[in-house]
């Protein structure tokens, strides 16, 4: 549409102001054409766009905004740009696989997210894996809670059963104040598998270290004074009415014991303190993070192990040299068993803590330190309730004296006769 007059130049070229127009439909569905605009003699546009009217699809009456003029979107952060054909200028905007990322307009592909990492929820960047702990309803506390709670149970029921019959002669024979003693610690055993399966945290891992480290040298202790207890009493008698007054009652055995638990609750913080014990993280192949305990030299590990080992050997050592006595007193195969049991599980849970990480090691450390208390209770305890329910013949006053006696005359004889060989040697 030109505006009149209209008039060629020598170059044929048209010489006037073009009129733009704009066709619209008003409110009665009827198009008109509406000027917007004009183009002078050199060509300079000059409109108003505010009027220009634009047809879309889904828009009757037109519209302000211009239709883009590309066959594809621009693709958000998140995705990235499928060309649907080679060296075509159209594309699919593709979200990023699961753990990959972009973070730019139109990338043209995906970033995997780095081990120990996750993409968000739209794709845009990779977050840290939070850290995997523990639930009610995994299978593995279940199953360690059921276990801890048997554990429990059977040791408090043990100590009633003691309680009851103190005034036996089996139980006496066992020292009923230390056998209670052994009870509770074994009952302190109890709390490090618990601990285990909370979150952990710097704090934590110290109350971890604490508590196993505590209780089984606790356990430990006991049991080789039990054991020393019968050798001074039927092996080291000139030893016992010579000078050991102080070892003579249960009063110094619990002060000895109390000493060197505080001397380990000493020396225990000197390590935490000297190597610091706090929580890591570690990332599975599978980009699932858990948290594990450990120290940069690991000098508390090592240090309580030696121990543990040492009074291991010092019990059975013991426990060997007592292996002859009466049986209302002989403890030394029970001892011997629990303190063997003790050692071999002791070595798994502390191979698993330093070899792997995860709910692999966790679940040895929390089974095992349960096995470690359910074992040395058994051993210990369930033939003294043995005999205290199903064998009552055998746990009378006269039975014990009678056994005592076996094996005074036993004994003496033996005596007699390794002095008579020293005599005829000479």
């Amino acid at each position: 549409v030109t505006a009149n007059p209209f008039k060629f130049d020598d170059n044929g070229d048209g010489l006037s102001n073009y009129y733009i127009a704009n066709m619209q439909r008003d409110s009665t569905g009827r198009y008109f054409l509406q000027k917007v605009g004009t183009v002078d003699q050199n060509l300079q546009i000059m409109a108003d766009t505010s009027k220009i009217r634009w047809n879309h699809d889904n828009d009757n009456h037109g519209s302000n905004n211009p239709p883009i003029s590309r066959c594809s979107e621009d693709c958000l952060p998140g995705t990235y740009r499928h060309y649907v054909e080679a060296g075509n200028c159209c594309w699919d905007c593709k979200p990023c696989p699961d753990n990959y990322y972009s973070n730019m307009t139109n990338s043209p592909l995906c970033h995997a997210c780095s081990l120990g990492y996750r993409s968000s929820h739209d794709r845009s960047e990779c977050n840290k894996v939070n850290i995997t702990n523990f639930r009610l309803n995994d299978p593995l506390v279940i199953f360690s809670s059921s276990l801890l709670v048997f554990g429990i149970l059977l040791t408090i029921l043990i100590w009633i059963t003691m309680c009851y019959y103190r005034y036996t002669p089996i139980v006496k024979a066992s020292n009923f104040p230390l056998s209670s003693f052994l009870l509770l610690s074994i009952l302190c055993i109890y709390i490090a598998p618990a601990v285990l399966l909370m979150p952990r945290s710097d704090m934590m891992c110290k109350v971890i270290f604490l508590t196993f480290s505590l209780s089984l040298l606790l356990t430990l202790v006991i049991m080789t004074a039990r054991a020393h207890i019968l050798n001074r009493l039927f092996i080291n008698k000139a030893v016992r009415l010579d000078k050991n007054k102080f070892l003579d009652t249960n009063k110094g055995y619990i002060i000895i014991i109390l000493g060197i638990i505080s001397i380990a609750i000493t020396l225990l913080v000197f390590l935490i303190y000297l190597d610091p014990i706090s929580a890591h993280r570690y990332v599975s192949p599978e980009n699932v993070a858990y948290a594990y305990c450990s120290s940069k030299n690991r000098l508390g590990i090592a240090v309580f192990s030696v121990i543990l080992i040492f009074l291991n050997l010092l019990c059975i050592y013991y426990t060997f040299k007592i292996r002859k006595i009466p049986s209302n007193f002989n403890e030394a195969r029970y001892i011997f068993f629990a303190s063997l049991l003790l050692c071999l599980l002791l070595i798994v849970v502390t191979s698993a803590t330093l070899a792997d990480h995860g709910p692999y090691e966790t679940g040895i450390q929390v089974i095992g330190t349960t096995v470690i208390g359910i074992s040395t209770t058994l051993c210990i305890f369930a033939p003294k309730v043995y005999v205290i329910y199903f064998n009552i013949e055998v746990n009378t006053k006269r039975n014990a004296i009678a056994a005592i006696a076996h094996y005074s005359f036993q004994d003496a004889g033996n005596r007699i006769q390794q002095a008579s060989s020293s005599d005829s040697q000479k």
